[in-house]
């Protein structure tokens, strides 16, 4: 279901394109050594300068979301990418 400008506008401020896993995710240099160093995972990202949250992967999560029902669909492909490689060896312990 869509969402409704204002739930949209309420998302849209609880993320700062300028921190976390999207500024990260802006930098493919960093990005493609840290895959390499098998480093671009939710363990190590939370432990490195990045400091990346459960509560960052879902911002990015519902900005992905955002950008979906907008038809931005390439846009939205590349984030949702990039949160399965960052949390695809969590469990749900960490929710």
């Amino acid at each position: 279901m869509y969402q409704t400008s204002a739930t949209v506008t309420s998302t849209l401020k609880h993320i700062d394109p300028k921190q976390g896993i999207i500024q990260l995710s802006s930098n493919n240099k960093d990005v493609t050594q840290m895959r390499k160093d098998g480093q671009f995972n939710f363990e190590q990202l939370s432990k490195g300068t990045n400091k990346v949250t459960i509560q960052d992967c879902q911002n990015l999560f519902d900005y992905s979301k955002i950008l979906f029902e907008c038809q931005k669909y390439e846009n939205a492909h590349h984030y949702l990418f990039i949160l399965k490689e960052i949390l695809g060896t969590q469990t749900n312990t960490h929710y």
